[in-house]
């Protein structure tokens, strides 16, 4: 009688076999979740810049989102704006120089890993001063 020989694989080469697969899986999961964190903060960002020209506009325009505290104040916080279900926090400053104002708009925001606050952008536009 002679022994038949079968074809198949040994539970060693299949073992090997996934945890090679497994490994595989693991890079590839980690590099989309990288990807995805990088593609939100991205996506903050030119939120938080399309608010800021926006902001910075309404104030060259004379409609600025906040009254100011005191004449002689020139830092002003305007109210959050929540896009995404994440909050923006702008802050505008201004800079009286020589013959123009300067107008910079910085908005905050919190950070996907913490509750802190973080700077996110800052835009700054030149205006000539106004006559009264």
């Amino acid at each position: 009688m002679s022994a038949k020989k079968e074809n198949g694989f040994t539970l060693l080469e299949v073992l090997v076999a996934i945890i090679l697969f497994s490994f595989v899986f693991l890079l590839f999961g980690a590099f989309f979740v990288n990807s995805f964190t990088a593609s939100n903060k991205q996506d903050s960002q030119a939120v938080a810049i399309n608010i800021a020209r926006y902001l910075a506009e309404e104030w060259k325009n004379g409609q600025p989102c906040a009254k100011p505290l005191t004449p002689p104040q020139q830092t002003y916080r305007c109210n959050e704006i929540t896009i995404n279900d994440r909050q923006y926090f702008p802050v505008v400053h201004l800079d009286q120089l020589d013959p123009i104002d300067i107008i910079t708009v910085e908005i905050y925001s919190t950070g996907y890993e913490s509750d802190q606050i973080r700077p996110l952008t800052a835009v700054h536009v030149g205006m000539p001063r106004r006559t009264p």
